[in-house]
């Protein structure tokens, strides 16, 4: 089968093209490098088709999406600060880049212009849609509340996604908590922790207070891995480890790796106050389970960054 990853060379874009390339999938990698690194592929660079391209720009690889059976869509500036920096390219990027992808993939997906039952598209959203919870754990029926520019593409990439699936293209929607581990950017939680743990020897946390559901990118490559086969199509479905995890205590536990103190400022932070997945319809419709857990999978994060350091 040939696949698109569409933001390959990105943190949990890489981790899928490798493990995609392990299965056998013949991979072509969109992406602008605006966050990706190449550096991220350095390990398979042989085994994929690299395509440097913007996905604002996507007719420039019709041929490419014509002969496609899976794309992958994770392409988008991926955090609230990003967009609310540069608005007009959020909206580009992650709703008119997502709609260009999507339209040429429908079109082009059979003779008749709908795609044949073996096409579908993988499109990776995110879970800060539930804004601060009514409820905990959250499922998919939790009311979606669109509080800033980040989460108002992201749902216009979902309502996207909806359309076109109802057009014919299938659709799997997966949102994503908290995903981490390596090669991750430091404007990140847990890297940006472990990166002060090892430069500073002191790690400074606007608070402690937040709860976050915190998925190893192993564990969510696996569902979108999964996400081939589901025949869930059309709406969202929770991807993260069902366990809620204190910040602060998550900080004391990377700077114990470093014998480094941890001062919390106490400053509010902008999102979710809370965040805890019901992973029950993932674990139903993808056969899927999370499999490394919180500890284990810090150490593998900060084993990666010492040995990389924080430059890489």
């Amino acid at each position: 089968m040939k696949v698109i990853v569409t933001g390959g060379a990105g943190f949990i874009g890489s981790h899928l093209v490798e493990k995609l390339v392990k299965q056998g999938y013949i991979v072509y990698v969109f992406d602008n490098f605006f966050t990706g690194y190449l550096e991220n592929l350095s390990n398979i660079m042989d085994s994929i088709e690299l395509v440097k391209v913007d996905i604002r720009e996507a007719e420039k690889v019709l041929e490419i999406i014509r002969k496609a059976d899976i794309m992958f869509h994770l392409a988008a500036i991926p955090d609230h600060h990003s967009c609310e920096k540069n608005k007009d390219l959020a909206f580009e990027v992650n709703v008119l880049g997502t709609f260009k992808l999507f339209y040429y993939f429908n079109k082009y997906g059979s003779s008749k212009g709908y795609s044949s039952t073996s096409k579908r598209i993988v499109f990776s959203s995110t879970a800060h849609l539930y804004g601060n919870p009514e409820y905990i754990p959250i499922d998919e029926k939790h009311p979606v509340k669109i509080y800033n520019y980040y989460t108002l593409t992201k749902r216009l990439g979902e309502e996207l996604a909806e359309f076109y699936n109802g057009l014919g293209t299938p659709v799997v929607i997966l949102r994503f908590f908290n995903v981490y581990g390596p090669r991750q950017r430091i404007q990140f939680f847990i890297p940006s922790v472990i990166c002060q743990a090892l430069n500073k020897n002191t790690v400074h946390i606007w608070s402690d207070k937040p709860t976050r559901d915190f998925i190893y990118v192993e564990d969510a490559v696996e569902a979108m891995i999964r996400a081939m086969d589901t025949d869930y199509l059309g709406k969202p479905i929770n991807i993260g480890s069902g366990v809620e995890s204190q910040v602060g205590i998550i900080a004391k536990e990377i700077a114990r790796h470093f014998n480094a103190e941890v001062i919390s400022k106490n400053i509010k932070v902008t999102g979710p106050s809370r965040l805890k997945a019901d992973i029950s319809l993932a674990r139903k419709v993808l056969g899927w389970n999370p499999r490394i857990n919180l500890n284990e999978g810090l150490r593998l994060t900060v084993e990666w960054y010492k040995e990389r350091g924080c430059e890489w």
